[in-house]
């Protein structure tokens, strides 16, 4: 085989690794974030501030009295904002229908709230029902 033939493979092959050391880098990041998102999501402060969020919407949530009677954090929804803030779907007495998005934020004091939340519209029409 020709010297220069010897180069080229050689250049080739070196490219290949680091193209791959990087992409499988990357890989790693991506999944080290999710894992942290997850954990945020999971935590007892989000889990406080989801609930204070559905509280806001049925002063009995989560108790006999209330429409809301339970949610459920869709594990597979949560994704990164790039604001900084973290974005979960939240189903509601275990109806998917009954949604509410959350956007979970960590304040300056390190607190974390629900910065925004928006609700479909059978979960609104439902406790618009409760209200007459």
């Amino acid at each position: 085989m020709k010297t220069w033939l010897k180069w080229v493979l050689g250049i080739v092959a070196s490219l290949s690794v680091i193209i791959g050391i990087g992409v499988l880098n990357q890989m790693n990041k991506q999944e080290q974030l999710k894992q942290e998102m997850m954990e945020f999501v999971q935590s007892k402060e989000a889990r406080e501030a989801i609930e204070t969020a559905l509280k806001n919407r049925d002063p009995q949530a989560l108790t006999s009295e209330g429409i809301i009677q339970n949610y459920e954090i869709d594990k597979d929804t949560v994704k990164y904002n790039p604001m900084g803030a973290v974005m979960v779907k939240v189903y509601v007495n275990n109806d998917k229908r009954l949604r509410i998005n959350c956007t979970l934020i960590k304040d300056s004091d390190g607190k974390i709230e629900v910065s925004g939340n928006s609700a479909t519209y059978q979960l609104v029409e439902l406790l618009r029902g409760s209200d007459e």
